[in-house]
């Protein structure tokens, strides 16, 4: 796991961002700035690659970029409930399950 360090910190980052205060898109938009540094072939295991990449396609499909304030994802529930789901369960995932 420790090689997978930086992947941990990032995704946790994420969670903490999207379990704060304000509307879920603007959460899913600096959650997705902290994913963006993720680089999946280096810095996750091959079994959640895809699932990242999948992720952050839809995110970055869904990005509207400001010139004066950090992106929003244009979504709503389910959609938006859906994709910080995966986040957490990218976490767990790479953690070994919810005791590892």
């Amino acid at each position: 796991m420790q090689q997978y360090r930086y992947a941990l910190q990032k995704l946790w980052e994420a969670i903490y961002v999207l379990v704060g205060d304000g509307p879920i898109r603007d959460r899913l938009g600096y959650a997705f700035i902290l994913l963006a540094t993720l680089q999946p072939e280096h810095d996750l295991p091959e079994h959640l690659r895809g699932t990242f990449c999948t992720l952050m396609a839809d995110l970055t499909n869904r990005k509207i970029n400001y010139s004066y304030r950090s992106p929003r994802i244009n979504t709503r529930h389910p959609k938006s409930g859906n994709m910080a789901k995966t986040i957490l369960e990218l976490y767990t995932s790479l953690r070994g399950g919810i005791s590892g």
